[in-house]
């Protein structure tokens, strides 16, 4: 072989691997692409459910004031009717 035939050989070695590492940085780099894009649709779920959650507290606290509510006015009739039938029987009482 001539040191030509040999030259050439051996630049073709040399760009045959380098494309080789240059495929494997490349697959590595779409597997990694791939994980950090899954990373971010995990994120954005993440973010969605703090949202959800943030909105259903904001809801039970809403109700929680209106049954609050409610039970301060049945309460209040509760009394109303109290002293309503006291008076009542006050009223329907014998005098002696």
């Amino acid at each position: 072989m001539s040191d030509r035939a040999k030259s050439t050989m051996g630049t073709l070695a040399y760009y045959a691997a380098v494309v080789t590492v240059a495929i494997l940085l490349f697959t590595k780099a779409v597997g990694a692409g791939e994980i950090l894009s899954e990373i971010k649709g995990l994120r954005e779920d993440l973010n969605e459910i703090k949202t959800s959650i943030k909105d259903d507290r904001k809801e039970v606290k809403q109700v929680l004031a209106d049954i609050l509510s409610d039970n301060r006015k049945m309460e209040r009739r509760i009394e109303i009717l109290e002293l309503s039938g006291n008076r009542r029987l006050n009223s329907n009482e014998i005098p002696e």
